[in-house]
């Protein structure tokens, strides 16, 4: 029988409410009832804060076994159906009414359950309303209560024959009734907790019971060949430790505070690692024009932060003597073929790892010197002027020579060499004298790629000036137009040579080409680049590729190319213009 005994001291008073508890397993079919005694313990010197705290750790342990003899519920009804329809057909009618009324003891004792949960919430109502009265003594406001809690045993006393009768109707229809204890065990939250020097670390644990976290309850921490950090505190069940340290790391032990045994505990690692660093680069590959300005920059990130400035090396070789550091970014000015190469951003910072950032730097040819021929009959001829830093300038003749003229002849567009002048020959010019003793090999796309005295450096005078006739290819016939396209300045550039219209690559081609072919054909305002599959396909073939232009010209055959086709251009990507 379940019974309630209330005693009331003039100082302390005892509540003993014996509850039922039980043993369940997840894998088989449980139903096992034992009673234990819970003392509620209250003392005058006790707050209200105090009260309903035990309150709450009784009303815990009622609703958990609630929960659990639901799950049960569910597991043994599941198997007494399957029992019912695997074997009914060979069972006598009797064994089929033993069945039948397991499933029905089952399902009053899941009623009782119901229940049982509603009355523990009237009882907590009950306790929390009576121990707000202030106006009664300490003993007085639990008088109030101890109908419900009256009630709570008379349905647990139910339950306990509920499943008694249960219990006989499952061993006379041939299901076992196994017995096991509840499983318990403290679980750690995260079991492996990594972080870095400097930072705070927090270790949990939670204590379950049959896989169920229990709040609420008290842990302890220590440290396992070691003392727990004096900057660690608990709270909450959690260990948190505070500016981490590398002597912090190792394991930790959490323990239920009231139970001792091997299920009660469990370990959390902490591993305390060395800061990182990683200077990442913007752009891993900068590309430059030579003669313009690379700008190379590293962002940090990382575990800490970082105040110390960013220094730059270069792989194999010293940084330019033109550059400088400036907010940790390195600025080279007008840069040069030579300066092509893997640059290296880092920082100077103890106890820390850094990961360098690398960048590489390719400066591109480009033809950032421009020529044209003064003097002469024809643009095929004239006195040799070059444009470098937006100055013309002349070439003095010395060493000049025809391997010379041909190179300029080419970045003129006219491909079939030339003859080398000197002494002025179309006049003296006037200004800044650029060149002196060049000496091209004939493979130059330009003259600032042939060896030369650096530019402005020579011993001349304008009677020296070096000139060139560069020679006409016959075949050219002339003639431009624009094919494909649907109104008049636009479509894809054609031109005639040895009397067959041919078109151009779009390799290379750009707005400024574009210009020039536009005012060509009379379109003032200039022009720009279509997409070169904006016109339809021509079988023509290739006359030019690679152009370059820079605009200002008034011919296209003044603008530098790689010669006469025909051409085989990528993708038959031909070049086009939509004029202004």
């Amino acid at each position: 029988m379940i019974t309630m005994h209330v005693t009331a001291i003039p100082e302390v008073f005892t509540i003993l409410v014996l509850v039922a508890s039980y043993s369940a397993t997840n894998t088989t079919d449980i139903m096992d009832i034992s009673m234990e005694t819970v003392h509620v313990s209250m003392d005058t010197n006790m707050t209200l804060e105090d009260v309903v705290s035990e309150l709450n750790a009784l009303k815990v342990q009622v609703l958990r076994n609630k929960q659990h003899l639901r799950e049960e519920v569910v597991n043994i009804l599941n198997k007494s159906h399957e029992h019912l329809h695997k074997e009914g057909h060979g069972r006598t009618r009797a064994t089929r009414r033993q069945l039948r009324q397991i499933m029905t003891h089952l399902r009053t004792l899941s009623l009782d359950i119901r229940q049982l949960h509603y009355q523990t919430m009237y009882m907590r109502k009950g306790f929390e309303l009576s121990l707000n009265n202030t106006k009664t003594s300490l003993g007085g406001r639990f008088e109030g209560v101890l109908g419900s809690m009256s009630n709570i045993s008379g349905a647990m006393e139910a339950m306990t024959s509920r499943v008694g009768a249960l219990e006989d109707g499952m061993r006379k229809a041939g299901i076992p009734v196994p017995t096991t204890e509840p499983i318990m065990l403290m679980r750690a939250i995260s079991p492996l907790v990594t972080t870095v020097r400097g930072r705070t670390a927090v270790l949990g644990c939670v204590w379950t019971v049959s896989g169920f976290d229990q709040p609420n309850i008290s842990v302890s921490w220590s440290k396992i060949d070691g003392v727990l950090p004096p900057e660690s505190v608990t709270e909450s069940g959690s260990l948190i430790i505070r500016d981490v340290d590398y002597s912090d790391d190792g394991t930790y032990l959490c323990r239920h505070s009231e139970i001792d045994d091997d299920v009660t505990s469990t370990t959390v690692q902490l591993v305390v690692k060395v800061p990182t660093l990683t200077m990442k680069a913007k752009r891993d590959n900068v590309a430059v024009y030579r003669g313009s300005k690379a700008i190379l920059e590293c962002v940090i990130t990382g575990d800490v932060t970082v105040t110390a400035p960013i220094y730059w090396t270069r792989s194999n070789g010293v940084l330019p003597v033109q550059s400088i550091i400036s907010d940790g970014r390195l600025m080279i000015d007008d840069v040069v073929v030579r300066d092509t190469g893997t640059y290296v951003c880092d920082v100077n910072i103890t106890e820390v790892v850094v990961n360098p950032g690398v960048i590489r730097l390719e400066v591109k040819k480009e033809v950032m010197v421009r020529v044209r021929f003064v003097g002469g009959t024809g643009p095929f001829e004239g006195r040799v002027e070059v444009l470098y830093r937006n100055r013309w300038g002349t070439v003095c003749d010395d060493g000049w020579d025809n391997t010379d003229a041909g190179v300029v002849c080419r970045m003129a567009g006219y491909t079939l060499g030339g003859v080398a002048k000197s002494k002025a020959y179309f006049g003296t010019g006037s200004g800044t004298i650029w060149l002196d003793d060049v000496n091209c090999n004939g493979t130059e796309d330009t003259l600032d790629d042939c060896p030369s005295n650096p530019w402005g450096d020579h011993s001349c005078y304008h009677q020296e000036d070096a000139g060139v006739m560069c020679y006409v290819d016959p075949s050219f016939s002339g003639g431009l137009r624009l094919s494909g396209g649907r109104l008049p300045g636009e479509g894809r550039v054609e031109f005639n040579r040895l009397g067959v219209w041919g078109a151009l690559c779009d390799e290379g081609w750009d707005d400024r080409d574009a210009t020039v072919v536009c005012r060509m054909l009379g379109f003032d305002n200039g022009g720009y680049r279509n997409r070169p599959e904006a016109y339809s396909y021509t079988n023509q073939p290739a006359w030019m590729t690679n152009v370059r232009c820079y605009g200002d010209e008034l011919d296209i055959f003044h603008c530098g190319h790689l010669g006469w086709g025909p051409h085989v251009c990528p993708n038959d990507n031909y070049a086009t213009v939509t004029c202004a």
